[in-house]
């Protein structure tokens, strides 16, 4: 395997890590799977606060798993390809 394609896996093992600690993670995945949301939406599906919320898509934007446009947010190319790796086995 070349070094880009090995740096490559190591970054979406780190990605699938940090996605599967977290239960809200998990679930912020699983809804932007289905179709983009509002940030009510979002917390709705999450059962979670505001605050704790808020935390996540930042953090999840912060490594390039979420688009968030006009206040709607979006998984990214990454994200897809995460959410399919991780979440639907």
């Amino acid at each position: 395997m070349a070094k880009e394609d090995n740096e490559g896996e190591k970054d979406m093992e780190s990605l699938g890590g940090m996605v599967l600690s977290s239960k809200v993670r998990r679930r912020i995945l699983r809804s932007l799977l289905e179709r983009e949301r509002r940030f009510s939406d979002l917390l709705q599906k999450t059962q979670t606060t505001h605050g704790n919320l808020n935390y996540h898509l930042i953090s999840m934007r912060s490594v390039g798993l979420l688009m968030k446009q006009r206040n709607v947010y979006a998984l990214s190319r990454l994200g897809k390809k995460v959410a399919r790796r991780y979440l639907e086995k």
